[in-house]
């Protein structure tokens, strides 16, 4: 702190003339003033923005023996002494100045900016889209109304059965027609329909004996029965009807069952169709069914 001293023009030299402030006292040698002692007590203000003066040491601060201050590293600072994950161990600070390291795990990317203070978390895994699951579960071998099935190596997509947690078939038809036939001739054909099935109705569109087979072999061994004779128990004869001007269509009661009996089953059904109409033409026979087999 400045001390004013007083004018010394005139005055003696001999160290008598004094001043004092703030309880030193000192004399005027004729050259400069010198401090003759404490004459008094003095307290030193604290200090403040304006004012000088004694400071004290606080938390977080030290002082060694050059008067030098110290401050503690994070001093004043919110921080973590530890890091929690659960299930997982702690990792606790081992000092003020440890370091967090931070690792990308599996299909993880990390980018830091020292510029912005920031780490970027990322997916560095290929995204799985729409066209990878449609790839994975082979939909573009699938048709309407299929479902999807494991065949023991991939997904395949087969037509719907029958059994827990499956659709049940509807009711549909099949149809098919013969060569230019004469009067009680007849025309073998074969309609597609299903390896095994329920037949429900045989329909013509002109009088006929339409006979339904199992295969091609029980057709031909049959090629020579007569209408008013019935069939032998098991040769292959599924149904047989006749129908007539006035009753084109004939209900099977109740229905009849019916498969394919090749040694690969396909759907393929076989008919023999016998014009009974009154003139040289095309018959043709409309199967009503519901599908057994897929």
């Amino acid at each position: 702190m400045a001390i004013n001293f007083p004018p010394t023009s005139g005055q003696a030299t001999d160290g008598s003339y004094t001043h004092t402030s703030q309880g030193i006292t000192w004399a005027w040698d004729g050259t400069t003033w010198k401090a003759q002692g404490v004459t008094g007590t003095y307290e030193l203000p604290i200090a403040s923005s304006t004012i000088l003066g004694g400071v004290k040491i606080g938390s977080n601060l030290t002082i060694n023996g050059d008067g030098e201050l110290s401050a503690q590293t994070g001093a004043s600072v919110n921080c973590f002494s530890n890091i929690a994950v659960s299930g997982e161990g702690t990792i606790a600070a081992d000092s003020n100045s440890d370091t967090l390291t931070i690792a990308a795990g599996s299909g993880i990317t990390l980018t830091t900016s020292p510029t912005s203070d920031t780490l970027t978390i990322a997916s560095s895994a290929n995204n799985f889209g729409t066209a990878d699951v449609d790839q994975h579960l082979n939909t573009s071998t699938a048709s309407a109304n299929e479902v999807l099935s494991w065949d023991g190596a991939d997904y395949a997509w087969v037509a719907a059965g029958g059994g827990a947690g499956a659709s049940l078939q509807s009711r549909t038809t099949a149809q098919g027609t013969t060569a230019n036939i004469t009067v009680e001739s007849a025309d073998d054909i074969e309609i597609t329909c299903a390896k095994t099935y329920v037949l429900h109705k045989i329909q013509t569109n002109v009088p006929a004996w339409v006979t339904v087979y199992t295969d091609s072999g029980a057709r031909a061994n049959d090629n020579t029965r007569n209408y008013t004779n019935d069939p032998l128990p098991g040769s292959g004869v599924v149904a047989e009807v006749i129908t007539t001007e006035n009753n084109p269509t004939q209900i099977l009661t109740p229905g009849v069952i019916g498969f394919n009996n090749d040694a690969v089953p396909s759907t393929t059904v076989y008919l023999k169709v016998v014009n009974k109409g009154v003139t040289t033409q095309t018959v043709t026979v409309t199967l009503h069914y519901l599908q057994l087999e897929a």
